[in-house]
C-alpha cells in the first residue's frame, strides 16, 4: 500500500510531510515516556521483524497480493508512540534503499502506514478489549483492530489520490472491497504473532477489561522469539506473490499505471528487494532482505536508546527530591 512518487500533487504530499513530522516528534515524546533504554533491543527486534514480514506478499484472489503492515501489532504490544517510531523506521529504509515507497510521498506513506495504522488498529482493539467479556476477547479485538486498520489506510490513501484529482472518488469502493479482503489476512497474522508473544511472555498479555499495554519489564525472550520469526520471514520472502498489491491494482484499472510504475525520482541501491551483482533470485532477495533488517535494527536501537538515555537518572532524582 506505498504511494509511489508523482501520483500525490505537491499540495497534498506538503502538506502530509508537515503533518507527519510534528505527529512523529509526538510519538518521541510518548516513546520516551513508556520506555526504558533496556527496551531499545525489544523495539528494533520488532521492528526488523515487520521489516522482513512486509516482504513476504501473500495472495489474496484474481491476480491481487497485499502484505502484513504490523502496525497494529507493535502498537498492542508497545503502545501507540512506539508503533509510530517503528513504522517510520521500516518506511524510511523501505523508500531510500529498495524503492518501495516514492521519497516525495514519504510523507504521505507514514501519514498512512505509521499513524492512521497504528491509531486506528490499537483503538479499535482498545474499545472492543474493554467491553468484550470472555477468554477469546483479545484475539477477536487484535483481529478486528489489524483488519480495521487496513481499511482505514486504504480508504485515506483512497482520499489522498481523490485529492490530488488523479482519480475520481469512485476508486475509493475499489480499493475498500480489496483491503478488505486483505486485511483479514493481516489479522490473522497479527493475532498468531500475539499468541507466541504472550505464550512467551505472558505478563506482556492484556489484562481483562483494560486496553493499556503492561509495563513491559525483561523482554530477552521475547526479542529472541521475534528475531526468529524474522529470520523465517526472510527464509520465505523469495517464494512471496508477484502478484500488485490492492492499491496497486485498483490504480491499474483506473488509469493510473503510467503513475504508479513511473521511475522513483531517487534510485535505491537495492531496488524492488534485489542485490544487484548477485545470481539467482532467492539469493538476491534473501541478502537484500538481511541487509535491510540490519538498517532497520541498529538506527532504530541506538536512536530509542537516546531517547530514553539518562530516564532512570531522572526518575532516581525526582524520587529523592520528593
Amino acid at each position: 500500500m506505498h504511494m509511489p512518487d508523482r501520483v500525490l500533487t505537491p499540495e497534498v504530499w506538503a502538506t502530509l510531510d508537515v503533518a507527519s513530522v510534528g505527529l512523529v516528534g509526538g510519538a518521541v515524546y510518548k516513546t520516551r515516556q513508556r520506555l526504558e533504554p533496556r527496551d531499545a533491543p525489544l523495539m528494533a527486534v520488532m521492528a526488523a521483524f515487520i521489516f522482513a514480514a512486509q516482504m513476504v506478499n501473500f495472495p489474496v484472489a484474481l491476480g491481487v497480493s497485499g502484505h502484513l503492515i504490523g502496525a497494529t501489532l507493535a502498537a498492542v504490544l508497545l503502545g501507540i508512540g512506539p508503533a509510530v517510531l517503528i513504522m517510520t523506521a521500516v518506511l524510511v529504509i523501505q523508500a531510500l534503499v529498495f524503492q518501495d515507497g516514492g521519497l516525495m510521498a514519504l510523507g504521505a506513506n507514514v501519514f498512512n502506514l505509521a499513524l492512521v495504522a497504528p491509531v486506528v488498529g490499537y483503538l479499535v482493539y482498545g474499545t472492543v478489549l474493554r467491553h468484550a467479556r470472555g477468554p477469546a476477547s483479545p484475539q477477536v479485538a487484535a483481529f478486528l483492530g489489524a483488519w480495521l486498520s487496513v481499511v482505514a489506510t486504504a480508504a485515506v490513501a483512497g482520499i489522498q489520490l481523490v485529492l490530488s484529482g488523479y482519480a475520481a472518488i469512485a476508486i475509493i469502493p475499489g480499493i475498500l472491497l480489496w483491503h478488505l479482503a486483505i486485511g483479514i489476512g493481516e489479522g490473522l497474522i497479527t493475532v498468531a504473532a500475539l499468541q507466541l508473544v504472550w505464550k512467551a511472555k505472558p505478563e506482556m498479555a492484556p489484562i481483562s477489561g483494560e486496553a493499556e499495554p503492561p509495563r513491559i519489564g525483561r523482554t530477552t525472550s521475547v526479542v529472541g522469539l521475534l528475531a526468529v520469526a524474522s529470520v523465517l520471514a526472510l527464509a520465505l520472502s523469495p517464494l512471496a506473490s508477484p502478484s500488485p498489491d490492492g492499491l496497486e491494482r485498483v490504480a491499474h484499472d483506473a488509469g493510473l499505471a503510467e503513475e504508479f510504475e513511473h521511475e522513483p525520482i531517487l534510485p535505491g541501491a537495492l531496488p524492488d528487494y534485489t542485490t544487484p551483482g548477485v545470481e539467482g533470485e532467492a539469493a538476491s532477495t534473501a541478502i537484500a532482505g538481511v541487509i535491510g533488517v540490519l538498517l532497520v535494527l541498529i538506527p532504530l536501537a541506538a536512536v530509542v536508546w537516546l531517547i530514553t538515555w539518562g530516564k532512570g537518572q531522572e526518575e532516581e532524582t525526582a524520587q529523592d527530591a520528593a
